[in-house]
């Protein structure tokens, strides 16, 4: 299995660590499987994994220290996501990080989308035969930033050997990557969350993005939008209806000049609303 590995001017030499954790004859059947974590002064990195009644979870664990934050899949204004090569894994295909709703920065005017403390991103995987272990290997490229960013990286190997249903129901590691796996944004509606129409208007020469959301009540919307490059947009100005089951979001486009228009364009939409996150990918028409 082979993965396009993102080459960074930045690539120091890399730590290996390898963490076998399984099943031995005559042993108890491991409740968990773990790397060390590979540490620096700002953050540290592992991965986990269970590996139970058929059902392979792995996850990338990140921890920072107090004021530093690590990216989500679009960073925004600054920052990098993490990537990641999966390369020399063995006995699984298409491993890919999924990625938990993250939280909104802004720093004069810049935007951020971002994780602080802690973050385990999970990762969707596909087992060729169920009856034997997985290994893992992961080269991970990432950021964290305070004042200033730092790119880091790190290998990772992991061999997650099958368990009993009972020894995966214990496994700390699993109920760690199902609370992150929880916070994933859903395709489908969310406890009554669900994305309505995305349209764009044409105000005073400058286009704005103007999306709809449903629900039986809101606490406090949000979206997130993510286009192509040149497009990027404002944090949303939110209006509720007095009905208080529609709520209007307003964003401003940035980057649509030079005869490029959001027209057309196919873009991501992420709503959350509290704990209730939901996406979905809408093709843009003009009001």
């Amino acid at each position: 299995m082979k993965n396009n590995r993102i080459s960074m001017p930045w690539r120091a030499a890399a730590i290996t660590l390898i963490c076998l954790l399984g099943v031995l004859p005559g042993s108890k059947p491991a409740f968990a499987a773990a790397t060390p974590w590979i540490s620096t002064d700002v953050a540290q990195i592992r991965l986990i994994g269970s590996y139970g009644n058929d059902d392979l979870k792995i996850g990338l664990h990140i921890r920072l220290e107090p004021g530093w934050k690590t990216y989500w899949r679009s960073p925004g204004d600054s920052g990098f996501p993490t990537m990641v090569d999966w390369s020399g894994s063995a006995n699984v295909v298409k491993p890919t990080l999924r990625w938990p709703l993250p939280k909104r920065t802004v720093l004069s005017g810049y935007q951020s989308f971002v994780y602080g403390d802690e973050v385990v991103l999970p990762v969707s995987a596909e087992v060729v035969d169920r009856t034997v272990p997985v290994t893992v290997k992961a080269a991970v490229d990432y950021a964290v930033c305070k004042e200033v960013c730092v790119p880091l990286q790190a290998e990772l190997s992991l061999q997650i050997e099958p368990q009993t249903k009972t020894a995966a129901a214990a496994d700390f590691h699993a109920k760690l990557i199902d609370r992150y796996l929880a916070r994933v944004p859903s395709r489908e509606p969310h406890d009554g969350l669900e994305i309505g129409s995305a349209i764009v208007e044409q105000v005073g020469g400058q286009e704005r993005l103007v999306v709809t959301l449903r629900a039986a009540a809101f606490v406090a919307p949000d979206v997130i939008v993510e286009a192509a490059s040149p497009f990027s947009f404002s944090a949303p100005a939110v209006r509720l209806e007095k009905s208080g089951d529609r709520a209007v979001m307003s964003l401003t486009v940035h980057g649509g000049k030079s005869g490029h228009s959001l027209v057309g364009q196919n873009v991501t939409i992420t709503a959350y609303d509290g704990e209730r996150a939901v996406e979905r990918v809408v093709s843009l028409k003009q009001d």
